[in-house]
């Protein structure tokens, strides 16, 4: 962010739209409703689900645990990230959106705050790994860096990472010819000739190889520790909740692992335009994928999802209809029992005068 906003001259050179005229620019635009209707509805859907799990999960009973605090962190940076991978990318394949010549500020500056996003759910990911190790072998000193308020601390140095990224890293740019965020704003634009180093970034290959492996290292001891643990005949050795909330840590960190194998795969490989798709929806899918494991797996998640104050208000809405419906029913019932009786009465008095 520092470049567009203190080095302008030079954020002009790189990003600058005279390289080509705005018919051109138009041209290499292609929108794709089905692409940018697909984006926005599965973004819905997974706010929709997000957000009452960290409703929950922000309580005071959960987050005396240390996991349920770096799982709310996590789950912040996962909805900035489904409301730009999803939702504003699904609006821009909907338009044809190119670098230029109408939104590359806007991009740029979107683009800055998404790959702070994904850099610092990396790093959060893999403390939340490291986090449950120490969990499941209850080292007394590695215990104590998570203990009391200790855990806000780490998450401190995330957010302060989060926000270096955003002033420190250069933005992405959002592009459909191939429908995903680029460092490169040129990208698959062969007639503009640029020398594509200058839009390099070194912290996200450092960061895709470096989640890559630390992830390996940290899920492969997560399970091993499990399957170790498990086999012993005291039950005490692994509690339930250990396990469960072990084992949503690792599936959630194996989708950010996969997503980031996939966009290392594509700094290094040559690939076809519809692999970039797939890179893209693997972004989605590691940002949004998480409140549908603690709603299958955490059962005092889903427990306390199921008692937030909207299901009440549907069920008490329900509940008003049949009374009322009842009501209306019942009241229909007395107006013609009245109107019987007053027929009876009606009738009565003359057939008793014709007999007198």
């Amino acid at each position: 962010m520092e470049f567009f906003l203190f080095q302008r001259e030079d954020y002009k050179k790189l990003y600058g739209c005279d390289v080509l005229s705005e018919d051109e620019w138009q041209k290499h635009g292609k929108p794709n409703v089905v692409l940018g209707a697909f984006s926005i509805i599965t973004g819905f859907i997974y706010l929709s689900a997000y957000i009452p799990c960290l409703i929950v999960i922000s309580r005071k009973e959960l987050l005396k645990h240390s996991c349920y605090k770096i799982m709310l962190w996590l789950g912040l940076l996962d909805c900035l990230s489904v409301l730009i991978s999803c939702l504003i990318s699904g609006f821009f394949s909907l338009f044809g959106t190119v670098a230029c010549p109408r939104w590359a500020e806007v991009e740029y500056v979107i683009g800055a705050f998404a790959a702070a996003a994904w850099f610092s759910e990396c790093a959060t990911c893999v403390l939340l790994a490291f986090n449950r190790c120490v969990d499941l072998w209850r080292n007394k000193y590695l215990l104590a860096i998570f203990a009391g308020n200790w855990t806000y601390v780490w998450i401190g140095i995330m957010f302060i990472y989060f926000l270096c990224c955003v002033v420190f890293e250069k933005g992405m740019i959002f592009s459909t010819t191939a429908y995903a965020w680029f460092f490169d704003p040129y990208f698959g634009i062969s007639e503009v000739k640029v020398d594509k180093s200058n839009f390099a970034t070194t912290l996200q290959c450092i960061n895709n190889i470096g989640v890559v492996a630390l992830l390996v290292s940290l899920n492969m001891f997560l399970i091993c520790s499990i399957a170790w643990k498990t086999r012993r005949s005291q039950s005490n050795y692994l509690s339930r909740m250990q396990k469960r909330i072990t084992v949503q840590a690792i599936m959630v960190c194996a989708v950010n692992f996969a997503t980031a194998v996939t966009y290392l795969y594509m700094q290094f490989v040559p690939t076809p335009w519809y692999f970039t798709i797939i890179g893209q929806v693997c972004w989605q899918l590691s940002s949004g994928v998480a409140p549908f494991i603690y709603l299958a797996l955490n059962p005092t998640i889903r427990q306390r999802v199921a008692q937030l104050p909207y299901p009440r208000m549907l069920e008490i809405s329900r509940l008003s209809r049949l009374l009322a419906s009842s009501s209306l029913q019942n009241l229909e019932f007395k107006k013609n029992n009245i109107q019987l009786i007053q027929n009876y009465k009606l009738i009565t008095p003359s057939t008793d005068r014709t007999t007198l």
